[in-house]
């Protein structure tokens, strides 16, 4: 199995391939228990769903954890594809080969996903170099463990403004593709929020609004925004971080939030009553 796989969505390969043969031709690729596991596993309807995105194929399989599986394949042609599956297999399993088979049947659902943008990954060294070395001192003696590790995880909790920034499109498209394949998006939506909240600490105002105008926008983009119970509990949230971003950010700031407040607002709202309400209590 390639671990390392890319799953990007630009750069796209003009592949000619045949989608009835693949479990033929792709056979190679997996031993014969796990074929027959596989073709088991498709046969108990354990699939779940899977999108088409041009030569990309994203699913869902039920197996022994709690939650299923997510599986991944790029065809290449009829005899080359590299897989990518969360379970503890570390060669093509049976669940991607459970997926082959959908994909011969042609049962998937096809999406149109925008590109997808790799997060600038943070080096612990170049992030300890920017702390200032009064705050990493105060941050070092506030535990009282005597053994200390340095670690990316550990340091982005208090020192989020000092990690590298994402771009708008980062936020924006990658939230975008979970909603369209129903990806676990909410703990994507949390996961935003929470570094919200970090950078909002940090004063770091402009970081604050780039996440909530990407949860937004997204919601309203994959047609969510009036049909997800979620919603309620999300605007909630980034309520409150907007307004506190609005309040406290410079005239720069505060007239990029305007100008996507009046977008809002000439647009109904997105038609979306608590939306209109995040609006009218921001100022």
């Amino acid at each position: 199995m390639d671990n390392e796989i890319d799953m990007t969505f630009n750069d796209m390969i003009e592949a000619n391939y045949y989608e009835e043969v693949l479990p033929e031709t792709l056979e190679k690729d997996f031993t014969s228990i796990i074929r027959k596991r596989g073709e088991e596993y498709y046969d108990d309807d354990n699939v779940l769903e899977v999108y088409k995105n041009k030569n990309k194929y994203m699913a869902k399989v039920l197996g022994s954890a709690t939650k299923p599986y997510n599986v991944k394949i790029s065809i290449e042609d009829e005899y080359n594809a590299k897989y990518e599956c969360d379970c503890p297999c570390d060669y093509p399993c049976k669940h991607e080969y459970a997926v082959l088979i959908a994909i011969s049947n042609q049962e998937y659902k096809e999406v149109e996903l925008k590109d997808y943008i790799k997060e600038k990954e943070p080096k612990l060294k170049s992030i300890i170099e920017k702390i200032p070395a009064d705050e990493l001192k105060n941050y070092l003696m506030s535990t009282d463990n005597d053994y200390i590790t340095l670690n990316i995880y550990n340091l982005e909790e208090s020192f989020r403004r000092y990690f590298p920034k994402q771009k708008y499109d980062y936020y924006y498209n990658n939230l975008y593709n979970a909603m369209k394949i129903d990806d676990d998006y909410q703990y994507k939506i949390d996961n935003y929020i929470e570094k919200a909240k970090q950078y909002l600490l940090g004063n770091d105002f402009e970081e604050v609004f780039k996440i909530i105008e990407s949860i937004v926008e997204a919601y309203n983009d994959t047609g969510k925004l009036n049909y997800d119970d979620y919603v309620f509990d999300v605007v909630n949230k980034i309520s409150m971080l907007l307004r506190i971003a609005y309040r406290k950010s410079n005239l720069q700031i505060k007239t990029i939030i305007e100008k996507w407040i009046q977008k809002l607002v000439y647009n109904n709202y997105y038609n979306n009553y608590f939306l209109e309400d995040l609006v009218l209590s921001i100022k």
